[in-house]
């Protein structure tokens, strides 16, 4: 529960550059993920060229925060493998919460920027990436270093639980 308890969305990293192996464990992490029927439909495209990410950063508005990302991940689902498109949405999204997590744990930042089901963040990301048809960008990961942090609220509600029935 430590680690669910410090994830919050970091938003500006610093210059230090993220090593390669950390970069291994939270694409291994992210297989982790479960999936329906075990179909694994993800595919990773990570962005460590710092030209790149900064032509991201200036695509759409919401993706400002990646001006300072050292590295990206960037979910895509296999239509190919799972034809089953909400099934696929909902393994990658488990594999982004899965690269979340596991940035915490190696004392990284990084923050899930909005792509999927937006056209024309589809249309950018699948363009300047080259992705071939049936795979589909469903999530953006911003990873950095960052400094500091602020304290995080308690979300908890208890008025959205419900028991048995509504």
């Amino acid at each position: 529960m430590s680690i669910i308890h410090k994830r919050q969305s970091i938003r500006v990293f610093n210059n230090k550059d993220v090593e390669q192996v950390k970069m291994n464990q939270l694409i291994e992490a992210a297989m982790l993920a479960p999936s329906s029927k075990n179909k694994q439909p993800w595919q990773f495209v990570v962005l460590n060229n710092k030209a790149l990410i900064d032509e991201f950063s200036n695509a759409h508005p919401n993706w400002k925060t990646l001006k300072t990302a050292n590295k990206v991940i960037v979910v895509c689902g296999d239509l190919n493998c799972d034809d089953r498109h909400n099934h696929v949405l909902m393994a990658c999204s488990a594999s982004t919460q899965n690269i979340l997590l596991k940035c915490v744990e190696l004392g990284l930042g990084a923050v899930w920027l909005g792509l999927y089901p937006d056209e024309i963040r589809l249309n950018y990301t699948k363009s300047k990436l080259n992705i071939p048809e049936g795979i589909v960008p469903i999530s953006l990961i911003a990873i950095g270093y960052y400094d500091d942090v602020k304290e995080r609220k308690n979300k908890f509600e208890q008025s959205k639980v419900h028991f048995n029935q509504w």
